[in-house]
């Protein structure tokens, strides 16, 4: 995953104005596909009872 540098690639690309007026957005979208990967595997892992090798 690259959670870190997607955000500071795009609080950089942002002028100072935008940067604070988008950083609740820059958040949720660095963020969310993060926690859907992890919101699956914990489904698979512990809602179905697949092994890990299997996921």
């Amino acid at each position: 995953m690259n959670t870190p540098s997607h955000a500071i690639l795009n609080l950089f690309i942002l002028n100072q104005q935008m940067r604070t007026q988008a950083s609740g957005a820059v958040f949720i979208g660095v963020i969310l596909p993060e926690v859907l990967i992890f919101l699956f595997y914990f489904l698979m892992k512990f809602g179905y009872r697949l092994p890990s090798n299997q996921i």
